[in-house]
């Protein structure tokens, strides 16, 4: 469920949530460890009928949920919280979760514009002290014209300036969550599924029900003319990892999707290659690497440990374009309007 200040729901969704168990992660590098931090040099993937890797399966990062994608200036280049700083940032996200049921079960749904409970992924978190990994310093490297994008869409997101549908992101109008936003965890429906065919690798995401279909027979992109929300997806295997390609990006995704944190996407010039890797039973590596000179100013890498949970149920995430919550959401705009110009008449000169 998203929130927005005028007190209405941004989505309608209906999903069940499952935890992952297991410990957090440890200090191990990421590239040596899963989700949990379990070493995986010992353990050897298992195979598909057709001698593929078997990546299939449903997986989500719920252990990763607060974990921020840039990482603050206090950690430097740390990458890991020592204990006591994973004890407390547990005990705060404890504590939100604990706050967070108690206002649904008080005020309910309608009036917090929340969902109910079982909707959620909170109260869990990891020593990660960013998804962000390269730089060194967890920082993404935006452009100047880019961090000026992203500082006037953050102050007329939700305002008087919101003026239309087209002044809201594609998460907020149901379009999509965005590459490689949609494998970002949030406190709710982080689950994607990974089916495998000779020849081809699809994976579903919960979140607006996307599916992408990656061919794996060496085809080309496709005609740099042609641009998609989503891009165009090829892949090939580099030894036990799936190696996957993406370009043909649309401009009207660079600096319009939702941030989760101070995230923005890339444009027609993005180029984004991703890894999915089993290093364990029920662990899944996962890094991106972003790269759009019109955006960034140099490459820059997200590592998102993915944990395998096949008995997690995957239910639908009813967000459509246009659906009522846009009308409500434009509504609430106007109203805010009325309310400031109502102030500034009364107010004393």
């Amino acid at each position: 469920m998203r929130l927005n200040p005028f007190g209405t729901s941004v989505l309608v969704i209906g999903a069940a949530v499952l935890f992952v168990a297991g410990p957090a992660a440890s200090q191990t590098p990421p590239s040596a460890a899963g989700a949990n931090g379990q070493a995986g040099s010992k353990w050897s993937a298992p195979r598909t009928a057709w001698g593929d890797p078997d990546l299939q399966g449903i997986y989500n990062s719920n252990d990763n949920v607060g974990v921020p994608i840039e990482r603050p200036a206090r950690f430097g280049n740390r990458m890991y919280l020592t204990d006591e700083e994973l004890a407390e940032r547990q005990k705060a996200a404890e504590k939100a979760a604990k706050d967070d049921k108690a206002d649904r079960r008080q005020l309910g749904p309608e009036q917090t514009g929340d969902g109910p409970e079982h909707w959620y992924e909170r109260g869990k978190t990891s020593k990660r002290t960013s998804l962000v990994v390269d730089p060194p310093d967890g920082q993404i490297p935006l452009m100047p014209e880019m961090q000026k994008r992203f500082k006037d869409w953050d102050s007329q997101r939700y305002g008087k300036n919101t003026d239309s549908y087209l002044d809201f992101d594609l998460w907020d109008r149901c379009i999509m969550k965005g590459m490689p936003t949609v494998m970002v965890p949030q406190g709710y429906n982080n689950a994607l599924r990974i089916f495998q065919t000779p020849g081809y690798v699809a994976i579903f995401y919960e979140v607006i029900h996307e599916v992408r279909i990656i061919p794996l027979d060496g085809r080309p992109h496709l005609d740099s003319s042609v641009s998609q929300w989503f891009g165009d997806s090829r892949a090939r295997w580099e030894g036990d990892t799936l190696v996957v390609d993406v370009t043909n990006f649309s401009e009207k995704t660079r600096g319009n999707q939702q941030p989760a944190g101070s995230f923005r996407g890339g444009g027609r010039m993005q180029h984004i290659v991703e890894r999915f890797t089993r290093v364990g039973p029920d662990d899944m590596q996962y890094r991106v690497t972003l790269e759009d000179p019109e955006s960034f100013s140099k490459p820059w890498t997200m590592d998102i440990p993915l944990a395998k949970n096949d008995a997690y149920q995957i239910f639908e995430y009813a967000c459509h374009e246009g659906n009522y919550s846009m009308f409500n959401m434009l509504s609430g705009a106007r109203a805010m309007d009325s309310q400031t110009e109502g102030a500034q008449k009364t107010s004393p000169r």
